[in-house]
């Protein structure tokens, strides 16, 4: 699921100016529920943090 929403927001993140990094575990728990859902909820946290980044900033 990481790989679909990097995939899915690297564009919008590339054309912000905006590097994401991600650091994963080993040891995180399963996740129970709907894989599209949480998907786009992921890829709706990205977006609004795009968002509510000053441009300055980025």
């Amino acid at each position: 699921m990481v790989r679909t929403v990097t995939a899915q927001t690297e564009q919008l993140l590339r054309k912000s100016n905006i590097e994401l990094k991600v650091v994963t575990s080993n040891i995180l728990p399963n996740i129970r529920g709907d894989q599209e859902k949480l998907t786009q909820t992921f890829i709706n946290l990205i977006i609004n943090a795009i968002q509510a980044m000053p441009k300055e900033e980025r």
